[in-house]
C-alpha cells in the first residue's frame, strides 16, 4: 500500500498540468466576426460556424470565431450576416478566405483541403498572436485575457515592433500552431522574445518547445504526442 501511494504521488507530480490540454487538430479556422470581443455574447454561433464546423470534423479542423477590430470590423460591416471572411492556419502556412457563406461551403472546403495537403512552409518574418478576451463566456479570459492583450501591444509597441500581428489568457500563436495557457503580464516579454527568435525556423512537430512552463500543444498533435514530447523536452 504504502509502495503504490509513493507512486502515486510521484507519477501525479511529473504529469505536465498544461501540456497534452489541447484537442488534435490539423487546421483552425478563424471566422471574423461583424462584432468586436466584448459585445459578443457568451456562445457565438452562426449557421455558417455549424456548418463548417461539421464538415471541419471530418478533416481534423476546428472552427472558431476573432472579434472585429479597425480594419477588420469595416470590412465585415460591408458583409452579410451570414457571410465571414476567413483566416485558416495548417502546418502549410496561413490561408486567407474573402468570403464565407452557407451558399459556398463547398468551394471553401475544398480550398482549405487543398491547403492543409501542401508540405509544412518555412515560417516567414510575420507572426499572428491571438489571445482570449471573450470576458461573457469566462470572465477569467475577459479580466486576465485583456491585461496579457495590453502587455502585448505595450511590448511590441516598446520594441518598434510592426504593429500588424492579429490580437484575438490563452494565446495561439501561428505559424507554429503553439497554444499557451495560464499567461501574466509577466510573461509577455520572455514569449515575445521565444517567439519571435523562433519565426524562421521550417515547420516540424517535434519543434522545441516555446515558454515550457505555459505550452498547453501544437497544431497536429495528439494529447498523448504532446505529453511525450513535453516530457522529454
Amino acid at each position: 500500500m504504502l509502495a503504490k501511494r509513493a507512486l502515486s504521488l510521484f507519477s501525479s507530480a511529473a504529469k505536465p498540468k498544461l501540456a497534452g490540454t489541447v484537442p488534435l487538430h490539423q487546421c483552425y479556422i478563424f471566422l471574423h466576426s461583424h462584432q468586436p470581443v466584448h459585445s459578443l455574447p457568451a456562445r457565438v454561433s452562426s449557421d455558417v460556424q455549424r456548418a463548417l464546423q461539421l464538415r471541419a470534423m471530418r478533416w481534423g479542423g476546428i472552427v472558431n470565431f476573432v472579434g472585429a477590430t479597425g480594419a477588420s470590423s469595416t470590412a465585415a460591416s460591408s458583409q452579410g450576416a451570414n457571410t465571414h471572411a476567413a483566416t485558416v492556419f495548417a502546418r502549410s502556412g496561413r490561408l486567407d478566405l474573402a468570403s464565407v457563406s452557407v451558399g459556398n461551403l463547398d468551394s471553401v472546403e475544398a480550398r482549405i483541403l487543398d491547403h492543409i495537403d501542401q508540405s509544412p512552409q518555412q515560417a516567414g518574418d510575420a507572426v499572428d498572436m491571438y489571445v482570449c478576451t471573450h470576458g461573457s463566456r469566462d470572465c477569467r479570459c475577459g479580466d486576465t485575457g485583456g491585461v496579457v492583450c495590453a502587455a502585448l501591444r505595450a511590448e511590441i509597441a516598446a520594441r518598434k515592433l510592426s504593429p500588424d500581428t492579429t490580437y484575438a489568457a490563452n494565446a495561439l500563436v501561428f505559424p507554429s500552431g503553439d497554444w499557451f495557457g495560464e499567461l501574466t503580464p509577466a510573461q509577455v516579454p520572455l514569449l515575445l522574445d521565444e517567439v519571435l527568435a523562433a519565426r524562421s525556423r521550417t515547420l516540424d512537430h517535434r519543434d522545441r518547445l516555446l515558454l515550457k512552463d505555459h505550452w498547453r500543444g501544437r497544431l497536429g498533435m495528439s494529447k498523448e504526442e504532446q505529453v511525450a514530447l513535453y516530457l522529454e523536452q
